[in-house]
């Protein structure tokens, strides 16, 4: 995946102690843990995989940057196959 996925308009987000909560208009929802908010977040920002990695990369006890970008991959494609993410075009 070089290219990020982008949300969905029909989202809308609800902070949580511990991460995020993702509503979409059909009435489906996810619950993202606190890198899940930090991912979701930087997706309606910014498409730079690096700058994303980079980030994630550099907290304390954050696993090496080809074990972020591996989770990256992962966790996009889940929203993507439960529609609160698109393929960018």
């Amino acid at each position: 995946m070089d290219t990020l996925p982008v949300p969905v308009d029909q989202v809308v987000e609800q902070e949580l102690s511990e991460g995020l909560l993702l509503l979409r208009d059909t009435g489906d929802y996810v619950i993202v843990n606190s890198t899940g908010r930090m991912v979701w977040k930087h997706l309606r920002e910014s498409r730079n995989l690096d700058v994303l990695l980079d980030t994630l990369a550099s907290r304390e006890s954050a696993p090496d940057r080809e074990q972020c970008r591996a989770e990256v991959v992962t966790f996009c494609r889940e929203l993507v196959s439960v529609g609160f993410l698109r393929e960018s075009q």
